[in-house]
């Protein structure tokens, strides 16, 4: 499980409905790939989070590590007085 502020979200077209989203803690950050049956499940969560928590599997190739998610939620948290965007591409 990981939670962290949603720094970059990226769904290329090229990509046959796959997210990558950047998420930031106090250790550092954490790319995430989401496939297209999980983007379809949790998209209002996917793109209206500040804030996400995620659950999945820690995935290393040729030194490049990614969370793939399996489960993702927006955890109720007061926000009020913070200015928290991110930074979204196509």
């Amino acid at each position: 499980s990981y939670l962290g502020l949603v720094i970059t979200r990226q769904q290329p077209q090229t990509a046959g409905g796959t997210m990558f989203v950047t998420l930031e803690d106090e250790s550092g950050y954490v790319n995430l790939v989401i496939w297209k049956n999980v983007f379809q499940r949790y998209r209002p969560v996917l793109l209206t989070a500040a804030v996400l928590g995620v659950e999945g599997r820690i995935q290393a190739k040729d030194g490049v590590v990614h969370l793939v998610v399996d489960h993702c939620f927006k955890p109720q948290l007061s926000l009020k007085g913070f200015r928290i965007e991110s930074r979204n591409f196509r």
